[in-house]
């Protein structure tokens, strides 16, 4: 089956559908179309689409236009990774933000780039600039930013987020990017980073800085015994500190059922700590929390002085643990350093695949050992 995008390059509807076709690992063939030049009031244009507007496609013998409508055509006509989210109300809320960026913030955008960058030469209107900044603020501040697993949300926002940063390049000082949410902006990387991405970006646009290498972030947060089960929230912007909390949990209230929603369901995940030394995969790392949770001695800890890095796809947390353990009339106290990291898995969110703990004191070490085993 052959298909025909038709683009203008810049064009964030075309940009959106060219993504989804990138996503869906689509063949196809691109025709950019210059709207000075004439092209979309062209005869052989007008016959793809009589509005004479991008995107439009034809697949074989059948042509579509309008994006939302070609990006159904995709889902159904072709295989490959999902472009929207397969739990029912995830996909609702991506298709609501996709129409809402549609139909709300991309007027607002699209109004100051009148002003400031498709009429070069001409002296904006102070007012409409004004207005139009205004109006970026509201609608980027209602909009809720795209969550979970990259999806075509992700692909209608970011191209009115890249118009943003066009409107600075070409008129600096206006603060164009600055009106969007940090919650938007933050979503930017994960469609950079996909290895389709410079195949779509418009050749004559000046690229998106790389982003700053990841800082970490200390957290105020103590994950202890009052700690609670968040798994709900894995697939979230939160998701990997929600499923931190949700470990502290399951631990403390001696949980297994909810220990395992914690951790990926993958033979490659790795656990190395002072009670078990390196464990590999889920059954195994279950079998060594069971002897914890099911054996006579009694275990509490809560994580503090915990620092975040990483990004919307990955999240390492360093800290230290202290707690107590319970045996009979023995109470020994408990200090660990600890590292997880946590890994965004398509369609579920975020899990932990590694944990590292140690221990400083051997003898503290041995008589937890003693007491567990």
């Amino acid at each position: 089956m052959s298909l025909v995008l038709y683009t203008v390059p810049g064009s964030p509807f075309a940009w959106k559908v060219q993504l989804a076709l990138e996503h869906r690992g689509v063949s196809y063939e691109l025709r950019r179309l210059s709207r000075d030049s004439g092209d979309l009031a062209s005869a052989e244009f007008l016959q793809v689409n009589p509005r004479g507007q991008v995107p439009a496609v034809v697949s074989d013998d059948f042509s579509l236009y309008e994006s939302a409508a070609i990006i159904d055509y995709i889902e159904h006509a072709f295989d490959g990774p999902r472009l929207w989210p397969s739990e029912p109300k995830a996909r609702a809320r991506a298709q609501r933000i996709t129409a809402e960026a549609a139909a709300y913030l991309y007027p607002a955008v699209r109004a100051l780039a009148e002003q400031l960058v498709f009429h070069p030469g001409r002296a904006p209107d102070e007012v409409k600039v004004r207005e139009a900044k205004a109006a970026i603020a509201r609608e980027a501040a209602a909009l809720n930013a795209p969550e979970g697993e990259i999806s075509v949300a992700d692909f209608a926002v970011y191209p009115l987020l890249a118009m943003l940063a066009r409107i600075d390049d070409r008129a600096p000082g206006h603060g164009a990017v600055a009106l969007a949410s940090p919650a938007l902006l933050a979503r930017r990387g994960l469609v950079e980073r996909q290895p389709y991405f410079e195949r779509t970006f418009p050749a004559h646009w000046t690229r998106p800085k790389p982003e700053p290498a990841a800082v970490g972030t200390p957290l105020a947060s103590v994950f202890g015994r009052a700690a609670r089960d968040r798994s709900d929230e894995a697939a979230g912007a939160d998701g990997a500190r929600a499923m931190l909390e949700t470990f502290y949990h399951a631990f403390n209230q001696r949980s297994l059922t909810v220990l395992e929603k914690v951790w990926a369901p993958d033979a490659s995940i790795l656990l190395a700590n002072p009670l078990g030394g390196i464990v590999r995969g889920l059954g195994e790392i279950r079998a060594l929390y069971r002897r914890v949770f099911e054996g006579p001695a009694r275990v509490w800890v809560e994580y503090y002085d915990v620092t975040q890095f990483g990004d919307g796809e990955h999240a390492v947390f360093v800290g230290r643990e202290r707690g107590e353990l319970v045996h009979g009339d023995q109470r020994l106290p408990l200090a660990f350093r600890t590292t997880r990291y946590f890994q965004r898995i398509h369609d579920v969110g975020f899990r932990q695949v590694h944990h590292h703990g140690s221990m400083d004191d051997p003898s503290a070490l041995a008589a937890y050992q003693r007491a567990v085993r």
